[in-house]
């Protein structure tokens, strides 16, 4: 399973172009997790009580402005 996961991350890196839908993974990856990180620490450390539907709806948002930013500006 390494060696899988390495061969594939040595290509993705090696290559001049990455594919469209590599970035889009990528983007919504980093957004919605960043989101979702964000929401536990503002739970965490500043006392805001939301549940988890709301922060399943704070993520769905992220999710969802992210693509529609990945749309807008893509070339």
């Amino acid at each position: 399973m390494r060696n899988i996961l390495d061969t594939f991350l040595k290509r993705i890196l090696s290559s001049r172009y990455l594919s469209y839908w590599v970035v889009l993974a990528a983007d919504v990856f980093v957004s919605v997790l960043s989101t979702f990180i964000a929401c536990l620490a503002m739970r965490h450390y500043l006392g805001v009580y939301l549940l988890a539907g709301d922060i399943l709806l704070i993520t769905m948002l992220s999710l969802a402005m992210s693509l529609i930013a990945f749309v807008s500006f893509s070339t």
